[in-house]
């Protein structure tokens, strides 16, 4: 079985861009413009199995959206993509269990194994 990505990104190229390249490498994958969008995915397909997110949100703060979901109960492992990465969201992304932070740009090699390593220490709650 596939396993889905959301990637909850504002920029459209950005999106299209990992959706094509995941799709590729046999991800199943769904793409949300904003924080509310991403909510709603989630809310009418349940969790996912990883999640790309960004920081930088035209209605949230990534990591708002994140601690929504962490709240929710949903352990979705994350990787966070932006372009705007301080220290503080680093240490704010690694105390909601985010394993993956990378720097726009990146170089999509270092994305994928981020994912592979956010996937294998997917953990659920009970």
């Amino acid at each position: 079985m596939k396993k889905s990505v959301l990637v909850v990104d504002d920029e459209k190229e950005i999106c299209w861009l990992l959706q094509q390249i995941l799709i590729q490498e046999g991800y199943q994958v769904s793409t949300a413009h904003s924080g509310k969008e991403g909510l709603a995915h989630i809310g009418q397909s349940g969790e996912v199995d990883i999640m790309i997110l960004d920081l930088h949100l035209p209605d949230m703060n990534g990591l708002d959206l994140l601690e929504q979901i962490r709240a929710g109960g949903l352990q979705t492992p994350v990787v966070v993509i932006t372009a705007f990465g301080d220290e503080e969201s680093r240490e704010r992304a690694a105390g909601l269990g985010v394993k993956g932070f990378l720097d726009k740009p990146f170089e999509i090699s270092t994305l994928l194994a981020a994912l592979l390593a956010s996937s294998s220490r997917r953990k659920t709650i009970n």
